[in-house]
This record gives C-alpha cells, sequence and structure tokens, in this order.
C-alpha cells in the first residue's frame, strides 16, 4: 500500500464500511476504494483511491463505479434502466479507458446487462421487476369463482353502469386486477361495495395506500382501517415483516392510489402476498408516476396480462361540478373554464409580467379562507417546482412570515441550508420514513408544542414527540408540490398555475393538481401558464423493463 487512506475516512465512515461491508470490509476498501461505491460519493472514492496511490486511468473497479452512478441519476429520474451503450460510454470516458466491456460492467454483480446488450440496470433494480413479474404471472394462474356480474345492477339504492359492476366483479373475485379512472366516476363507491360483500361472506381484508394522507382518507370513505403499505409491511428493524416466508394474514389486499407506487415498494408488496391471497390496485393512470422509480401501475395497465377496468362516466354531483368536468377537460387537451362564476371555483387572475405577485396572491388568498374561518386542515397551497421566486420554499417563507404565531418558543426543523424556525401552530410535512416514530414521508402534521428542544406534533387525531435527529426529517408545508401532494385531498386548494413557472407546467401535472380539492379549486396565474400546462403533453414515458420482463431472463 503506498500510502495510507489518513484523514479522508473518518470513524463513521469506518463504522459504515464494517456495517454493510462486514468484518473484513476496511480491508477490502484499502485495497479497492470502489468497492464501496454504494456507500459513498465517487469524489470521496476518488479521493480515498489517490491517498493509497491507485490509479483512476484504466481502472475497472472505477469504471463500475461510474456506472452504478450514472443508474443511480437514472433513478432519479423515474427510469429503470439506461441504453448499455450510454453507461459504458460514460465509464470509458470517465476513466480513459477504451476497452471497458459489457462483461467488466457487470462482473462485480451489481449491474446487469440485458441478453441482447441493450440495457443495463442496477441489480437491485433488476431483482424488483423479476419478483413482480414472477408474482403477476402465478397470481393471474390462479383459477377464481366465476360470478355474474349482472347481478349487481342494482344494490340497495345504488344504480351501477356496466363499468362499475365489472369494478366490483373484479374488486369482489379476482386474484389480481386494476381499476382505474378520475375522480367522480366511482371508484369510491365500487370499493365500498365490494367491502360489503366481502364482509357478508366473512372474507378477511387488508386497505392500504402508499402515503399517511391517502390512507387516512381511504378510512375515511370506506369506513374501515387502512394504513400506509411502510406500516403494512413492518417496522424494520424490529417488528413483523410480511414477506413470501411471512405473508400477509388476509385473504384479500386492496391498494388505493396506485399510481404513486414505485417499482421497489411493488415488489415488498408483492412478495407479502400469500398463496391464497388476492391484491386488488385502485387509482388514476392519467396523475403524476411515483416519487421513486419505474411506472408499475401504468406499467399493470400496458402489460395485457392483468384484468382493467377502467371507469369513465361522471355520476350525479360530478357532472355538476367545475372539478371534475374540468378535470376531464385537461386530460381531452381543452381549455377550462376559467369564467365561470360557480361556487366550487375561484380565479386569481394575474399578468404575464405579474410573476413577482404570484406570493402575494397567494396570501391574499388564504387570508381569505382564513377570514372565513377555514382551519388549515381544510386548504393547501399548491405550486409546481419548490425554487425560485414563486416556488414553495419561497412560498413558505412568505407564509410563515405573515400568519406564524409571534412571541411563541422556536425550534429548528430540517438541517443545515435547509434549516427552519418554526413554532406552535406552524405547518410541517415529514421528508423521510422514520420507523421509530412510526410516521412516514409525506405524511403533514402542525406543531402542538415546542418546549425545550422537544417539538410535540400533531398528525390528524395522533400526537409524536420529535427531538434530536427526528427533527431533521420535518420541512414547512404551507406550500407543496405537485409531486407531494399526490395521494392527498383538501377540500380546497390553491393551484398557482403562472406562466413564470414554464416547462414545468403540463397536462399531468395539472391534472393531478386540481383533483387534489374535494370542494373548490382556487387558481392563482395567468391564461397563457393555464394554456401551456394544458397543452404540454412532456413525454412522461420511462425506462421501465416491467412490461417485457419475464421471470429468468435479463
Amino acid at each position: 500500500m503506498a500510502k495510507d487512506s489518513g484523514p479522508v475516512l473518518v470513524d463513521r465512515d469506518i463504522q459504515r464500511i464494517t456495517r454493510e461491508l462486514g468484518a473484513a470490509g476496511l480491508k477490502l476498501v484499502q485495497q479497492d476504494p470502489y468497492v464501496a461505491s454504494r456507500l459513498f460519493p465517487l469524489k470521496k472514492l476518488d479521493a480515498l483511491a489517490r491517498a493509497l496511490g491507485i490509479s483512476e486511468r484504466g481502472n475497472v473497479s472505477r469504471a463500475i463505479a461510474v456506472g452504478e452512478y450514472a443508474l443511480d441519476k437514472a433513478l432519479l429520474n423515474g427510469d429503470c434502466y439506461l441504453p448499455a451503450f450510454t453507461v459504458l460510454h460514460e465509464a470509458r470516458d470517465a476513466c480513459r479507458f477504451s476497452r471497458f466491456t459489457a462483461e467488466d460492467l457487470t462482473s462485480r454483480g451489481t449491474i446487469v446487462v440485458s441478453e441482447d446488450g441493450k440495457t443495463a440496470m442496477l441489480a437491485p433494480i433488476f431483482a424488483a421487476e423479476q419478483a413482480i413479474a414472477a408474482k403477476i404471472i402465478d397470481l393471474c394462474d390462479r383459477q377464481c369463482a366465476e360470478w355474474d356480474a349482472g347481478e349487481l345492477a342494482q344494490i340497495g339504492d345504488l344504480e351501477l353502469d356496466v363499468d362499475q359492476q365489472q369494478a366490483i366483479r373484479l374488486l369482489y373475485r379476482a386474484s389480481i386486477g386494476v381499476v382505474t379512472g378520475p375522480p367522480g366516476v366511482g371508484k369510491t363507491t365500487c370499493t365500498r361495495t365490494a367491502l360489503d360483500l366481502l364482509d357478508a361472506e366473512h372474507v378477511s381484508y387488508v386497505l392500504c395506500a402508499p402515503t399517511g394522507k391517502a390512507a387516512r382518507r381511504m378510512h375515511e370513505v370506506t369506513g374501515r382501517p387502512a394504513s400506509t403499505i411502510h406500516r403494512l409491511l413492518g417496522s424494520p428493524p424490529t417488528g413483523f415483516r410480511p414477506n413470501a416466508d411471512n405473508p400477509l394474514p388476509c385473504g384479500v389486499v386492496i391498494v388505493d392510489e396506485s399510481s404513486m407506487i414505485d417499482v421497489r415498494l411493488a415488489a415488498d408488496l408483492l412478495a407479502a402476498v400469500g398463496s391464497s391471497a388476492r391484491i386488488i390496485f385502485i387509482g388514476d393512470e392519467n396523475q403524476l408516476p411515483p416519487v421513486g422509480p419505474g411506472a408499475f401501475f401504468s406499467d399493470l395497465i400496458a402489460s395485457d396480462v392483468v384484468p382493467v377496468v377502467h371507469l369513465k362516466t361522471l355520476h350525479r354531483a360530478a357532472k355538476h361540478s367545475w372539478i371534475y368536468r374540468n378535470a376531464q377537460a385537461v386530460l381531452a387537451g381543452r381549455g377550462v373554464e376559467l369564467d365561470a362564476d360557480v361556487p366550487d371555483y375561484t380565479w386569481y387572475e394575474l399578468e404575464e409580467d405579474q410573476a413577482g405577485e404570484v406570493g402575494t396572491t397567494v396570501m391574499r388568498a388564504v387570508a381569505g379562507l382564513l377570514s372565513e374561518g377555514r382551519s388549515w386542515d381544510e386548504f393547501q397551497v399548491i405550486a409546481p417546482k419548490k425554487v425560485g421566486a414563486s416556488g414553495t420554499i419561497e412560498l413558505n417563507k412568505q407564509l410563515h412570515g405573515e400568519f406564524s404565531a409571534d412571541g411563541q418558543p422556536k425550534i429548528t426543523i430540517g438541517a443545515y441550508e435547509d434549516s427552519h424556525q418554526v413554532c406552535r401552530g406552524d405547518r410541517v410535512i415529514q421528508t423521510k420514513n422514520d420507523y421509530e416514530l412510526g410516521i412516514f414521508n409525506g405524511e403533514c402534521g402542525e406543531i402542538a408544542v415546542v418546549e425545550h428542544a422537544r417539538a410535540k406534533l400533531r398528525f390528524n387525531t395522533e400526537y409524536q414527540v420529535y427531538k434530536g435527529v427526528a427533527l431533521r426529517n420535518l420541512a414547512p408545508s404551507y406550500a407543496l408540490t405537485v409531486h407531494r401532494v399526490q395521494g392527498s385531498e383538501w377540500p380546497i386548494v390553491i393551484v398557482c398555475v403562472h406562466s413564470v413557472y414554464g416547462r414545468m407546467l403540463n397536462r399531468r401535472l395539472f391534472y393531478t393538481a386540481i383533483t387534489r380539492a374535494k370542494s373548490h379549486v382556487i387558481l392563482i396565474g395567468d391564461e397563457r401558464g393555464v394554456m401551456q400546462a394544458i397543452k404540454s403533453t412532456q413525454d412522461s414515458k420511462r425506462r421501465t423493463g416491467l412490461t417485457s420482463r419475464r421471470p429468468g431472463a435479463a
């Protein structure tokens, strides 16, 4: 060894290496720093390699690490794979190593290249897609009892259309299936009806959704317990962890807001479905894809393997709602009713050159709602992006400055440059799963008490005490991005849709934003911004291999 690792590795790094790579891990890293590519940034590993006298040029291990980081970056964009040529080119260029091959790329076992040599994928993502495909085939091969959907034309006071009858039949009998459709078409009605039928036959089931807010809403509309998928699957490192060997103890798993499920979560959930159990996915395929990698719900629908029911007909009250009518118009690429004089819609129109007025107009709209006696639980401000003068970071600063209580004890949430001072009454959101507290990413709460270095938070009707590191996983939530609010609903949403947001405006994003409202939408923006959102069909297709995946093939 030419040199010692010196100060490049601190005690915390060494502990992590030992924990993840075992007792011999440090020795392995000192021989080849790039074996720790899943633990540290490339820059840090390069510094360690230099300290150890290891060359970057022509280094196979470093080239593999470059490929891994390229695929990591793709995951952040939602893609499960990249063209193998792209990964090889980046690795060769970074290491000045023209002879680096696909065989070299896969030699560490962290990357899988397809049989035809066209695509490269991180091994855990490949394994997840393989497991999903195998489970879907297994579920589809199971035989379920036939049942005449015509028996459902009338149940109690309900009059069900043909699609709704099929949806209930699927929920009630299918081994695996999908029910999809926009708001107002009866997904909730179908779910409740199917649950009543399952109850009558004493069939056990669990209800779940990707976020806490979506799970609470599922509970409210069905009158049955519902949990987040993470809670359903257990809280590591302790707690029961359902999987293939310890399946969920139920006959049916019903999942809502399924468009938010990424490929890794889908694999974990499907693995927990027992050999005699069924699973049904409910959602809206027109919403934004998940924050994580893949497009599981869309791929499931496009697979032509899983039975799918598309609910399309607006029913009763929905026909008279600005929200539901215009959601359909957005999907069809038609203009929305900006000048409508209806009780469930308000339009704060700005000029194109008034981008700087978005924040002040938001505060005016919020002040109006509060003066009407509305609580913060009843509405949410939504914007297309985080950064910029009209992004959620700046809007949160303005809203906090205007509406946060004065003279209250304060506590710091977040970390480093993302830290914020908050006090009693402030709105916050969980930014990372906290298994110890049982609070998961995306759950919104309110600061109830601040004392010393602790804060008691209210999440709906539950309270949790935050201190120390837990406080770092909170952020202000007066204003949230559209991606952040997917799966949630409020009586009222304030949607910022000014042309200043530029390319961030697109049809799926706008549709998702306005359909977060149950009873009233407030739009703030200019006509150009609205039209840009409607006309932009920005390609949201992700690179996934699920629809072509077959077990055992790369």
